[in-house]
């Protein structure tokens, strides 16, 4: 193992400051090095549909963008008929036009005209917020990033280039020890599998 690590000292400081570089320094509002920082071999980052199953013990992570939590359309627009046009909201029972599209708006006629109705609609809403919510809180806390991430992909471009350029073999980045200083690292990288980086490494130096 301190033969491992006293060969990656030796490596380009450039490339391993940009992948091993810790979650708490922040990263730079601009990239100095603008696109050209990004894995552009579209054979290292095509080859992430090859990867196999078996990665590590946890499989893919994912962290795709997370969406702003938002119910999809009330329960209340089943009482009501919109004229968006107009900018207004009809009342199917007692026809009162109401001078808004805005669902609250809509639900304070109803729990005026139709009591029963407003709270089988605020039900309903709950679940659906509910369910938005949980969705939500699964995609913030993805352990790891997602595989065409930038940062998975320059940390896998990495790993290609010490095995092309050096001896140490893809086997031994996929050691516990070394994953474990990975994760010291950044615990959002995940190490790909000894093939895939055996792929990548022939695909840089091809």
């Amino acid at each position: 193992m301190y033969k491992i690590f006293c060969r990656f000292q030796n490596l380009s400081q450039r490339t391993l400051q940009e992948c091993f570089a810790s979650q708490s320094q922040k990263a730079p509002t601009e990239d100095p090095d603008g696109p050209s920082e990004r894995c552009t071999d579209s054979a290292v980052v095509n080859d992430f549909a090859d990867e196999p199953n078996n990665i590590g013990s946890t499989g893919r992570g994912t962290e795709p963008a997370v969406p702003k939590p938002k119910i999809a359309n009330s329960a209340v627009w089943k009482y009501f008929h919109k004229r968006a046009n107009l900018g207004q909201s009809v009342c199917k029972y007692c026809e009162k036009v109401v001078q808004s599209t805005n669902a609250t708006n809509a639900k304070r006629h109803l729990k005026i005209c139709q009591p029963d109705k407003h709270a089988t609609v605020v039900l309903d809403d709950n679940k659906s917020r509910s369910k938005y919510t949980v969705k939500l809180t699964s995609l913030s806390f993805s352990k790891y990033y997602e595989v065409n991430h930038p940062k998975q992909l320059k940390f896998r471009k990495a790993l290609a280039a010490i095995v092309s350029g050096t001896t140490i073999t893809a086997s031994s980045l996929c050691t516990e020890e070394v994953r474990e200083a990975f994760h010291a690292a950044d615990p959002k990288l995940r190490v790909p599998h000894r093939s895939t980086i055996n792929k990548d490494s022939k695909a840089l130096v091809s």
